[in-house]
């Protein structure tokens, strides 16, 4: 392993560190921001496969969408992966 190489790990582990930290600040306030019906919509915590409840059912699809909505819009700005 070189050293640019070496540097290139570190560099992806701390970015893997720091979206860890912000998914967690993220999904810690989803119970907060659901106002009404919270006995249908809970939230306590992040469940991926399979969701548990109807939140993580929620952010589950989303997430699905998400990269195809955003390779879309990248592409009708000519900005294309």
């Amino acid at each position: 392993m070189n050293a640019s190489h070496h540097r290139e790990v570190e560099e992806l582990e701390i970015l893997r560190c720091l979206e860890g930290r912000e998914a967690v600040q993220y999904n810690s306030v989803w119970d907060e921001l659901i106002l009404q019906q919270k006995n249908d919509f809970y939230f306590h915590g992040r469940h991926k496969r399979p969701p548990l409840d109807h939140v993580n059912a929620l952010l589950f699809f989303a997430n699905t969408l998400l990269p195809n909505d955003m390779k879309s819009a990248l592409e009708s700005r000519r900005l294309g992966c």
